[in-house]
């Protein structure tokens, strides 16, 4: 099976696709750019929902130049194992925004956040802290450009990692009868509208994905 990869996988995860007959494709479909930002005074509570986000966010605002050890709220384990070896507190880790938003409804409410973030998102979480009170101050670090190309042969499945990857795609291709392999239910939503035969990872993890492809092509 020929398998497209929406972006750069990482050498042990194609590795494992490649060890179990897959032929692989990979193609970035989109592209991470930072966009000007004059640092401003951050919270001690830091939201962030991606690696590029913490990455961006430590740039302007290294650790050692806080008054108190800020904490930090993230999505995602590769968020988390990034801050980890800056030495950065972690509170919280959860699999998605909303998650992350209603942990933080039950649990934070008396805290001010700022949120480290792209400029392209889905407003989820500070639609779900705002309504509720919760303080939030928007650190907008990058922007995402689609990197859309045409893909000649013909692909099997494909693997989406994000909503702005999946309109990347459709700029230049058609899904046909390929199956979508997508990381979490916000990229399966942008998938929906165009086709029927996508797989949904439990947990926003290779190895959750990787189960997902297997089980569809050992049915």
């Amino acid at each position: 099976m020929r398998l497209l990869a929406t972006k750069i996988l990482d050498f042990h995860f194609k590795q494992r696709l490649l060890h179990h007959n897959f032929s692989l494709l990979e193609v970035p479909f989109i592209q991470i750019e930072p966009i000007p930002y004059t640092p401003m005074l951050p919270e001690k509570n830091i939201i962030v929902t991606s690696q590029n986000a913490a990455q961006l966010f430590l740039q302007h605002h290294p650790l050692d130049t806080f008054s108190h050890k800020p904490h930090f709220f993230c999505v995602g384990k590769k968020t988390a194992q990034f801050l980890t070896t800056q030495q950065a507190s972690i509170i919280e880790i959860a699999d998605n925004a909303k998650s992350l938003a209603e942990r933080i409804q039950s649990q934070y409410t008396s805290l001010k956040f700022s949120f480290a973030c792209g400029k392209k998102r889905l407003p989820t979480l500070e639609n779900k802290l705002c309504n509720n009170g919760i303080e939030l101050t928007l650190h907008e670090l990058y922007d995402t450009k689609p990197t859309s190309k045409k893909i000649a042969p013909a692909i099997d499945g494909i693997l989406f990692y994000s909503p702005s990857a999946v309109g990347s795609y459709l700029l230049n291709n058609t899904i046909k009868k390929a199956h979508c392999f997508c990381i979490g239910p916000t990229t399966a939503a942008a998938v929906q509208p165009h086709t029927n035969r996508f797989s949904i990872a439990k947990k926003p993890d290779n190895n959750y994905l990787f189960l997902e492809i297997r089980k569809h092509y050992a049915a």
